[in-house]
């Protein structure tokens, strides 16, 4: 309408709802039931098959090479499989 501003208390007495309707209507719906679904789901799988053994016999070629004091020092540290055993 020309002549009025946009907002709601400037709004002609007809066009202006009531504060108590207003009031009511969110009285009304306050409390209702909610119903909230959501659902996500990641599934991943990854398999790494490596052959180990060069590595195993390359470690052991090193083994041999280094002192013998290293080497004692070496066998005398315990391994994991050790640990597990006891």
């Amino acid at each position: 309408m020309p002549g009025w501003s946009s907002g709601p208390t400037s709004w002609p007495p007809r066009a202006r709802p009531s504060s108590r309707r207003l009031q009511s209507e969110g009285l009304k719906r306050l409390g209702g039931p909610v119903v909230s679904v959501s659902w996500l789901a990641y599934a991943y799988n990854a398999n790494l098959n490596l052959d180990l053994d060069p590595l195993n016999q390359k470690l052991g070629q090193i083994g041999q090479s280094l002192p013998p004091s290293i080497q004692s020092f070496i066998a005398a540290t315990p391994r994991k499989a050790d640990r597990k055993a006891a």
